[in-house]
């Protein structure tokens, strides 16, 4: 399903970017 292919992709770059956060924030 193309809907839910691009919602998993957008949650994927949801959570790289809330990991990216993370990592700037202890360093």
């Amino acid at each position: 399903d193309e809907r839910s292919r691009s919602e998993n992709e957008d949650l994927d770059h949801a959570i790289a970017l809330s990991l990216d956060e993370e990592y700037k924030k202890h360093n």
